[in-house]
């Protein structure tokens, strides 16, 4: 609606984006809001708690899937996105995303936090006495 109330393109560009940020966060706060009152107010929480163990190594995940995600599906990899189109690309992040919880309940079975978010860990405790 903004282009019928707003003609001058100098204030209506900067307008649009700052709108469709502000529509981003609220759509984010919303679905945060759902998630969280969903979270406390089920009995039976053993269904959500299958994802602390994703959350707690969410730094090495985020990493994991930018990296192996432009691998297999950009142009500089194996540009699989070609090939694949939509619906099988979404299936392979959904098989990619359930490989990255079973590697991170591997992970924290054996260690306390994970690899990136150990150096993360490091550099942030450097010049400190607690590490």
């Amino acid at each position: 609606m903004l282009p019928e109330f707003i003609e001058r393109s100098a204030v209506l560009a900067p307008l649009q984006i700052i709108l469709g940020s502000l529509s981003s966060l609220s759509f984010m706060v919303l679905l945060v809001t759902g998630l969280l009152l969903t979270f406390y107010r089920t009995k039976n929480r053993s269904f959500f708690m299958r994802f602390t163990s994703y959350g707690k190594m969410s730094l090495t995940n985020y990493l994991g899937q930018s990296f192996f995600g432009s691998l297999l599906f950009y142009h500089w990899g194996f540009e699989l996105g070609r090939y694949l189109g939509i619906t099988y690309s979404f299936l392979f992040g959904i098989l990619f995303v359930l490989l990255q919880m079973v590697f991170c309940s591997w992970w924290l079975s054996r260690y306390k936090h994970g690899p990136f978010e150990g150096i993360w860990r490091y550099f942030t405790w450097i010049r400190s006495n607690k590490k």
